[in-house]
């Protein structure tokens, strides 16, 4: 399972980042309004959130060499569209 994707803005702009997932598990990432990204999520390889693995903005899975070096504004989570 794919768990990175490239941003393909330039730095210094401001961008619009979209992730959309629907009831099949199908999640889209949207650029400015562009899809960039879709792939399924296995229930296998994806448990959810828990407390050994948490929600994240921003952090990397893997080393803090690869965390968002930016700031991220008007962040929001709904449950419906």
């Amino acid at each position: 399972m794919q768990t990175s994707f490239d941003i393909n803005s330039n730095y210094d702009t401001w961008i619009n980042i979209i992730f959309t997932i629907d009831t099949s598990r199908l999640l889209k990432i949207y650029e400015n309004k562009t899809l960039i990204h879709q792939f399924t999520l296995v229930t296998s390889q994806y448990s959810g959130m828990s407390e050994s693995s948490p929600f994240t903005i921003g952090r990397s899975n893997g080393t803090s060499s690869h965390d968002f070096k930016g700031n991220i504004d008007d962040f929001r989570i709904y449950n419906k569209v």
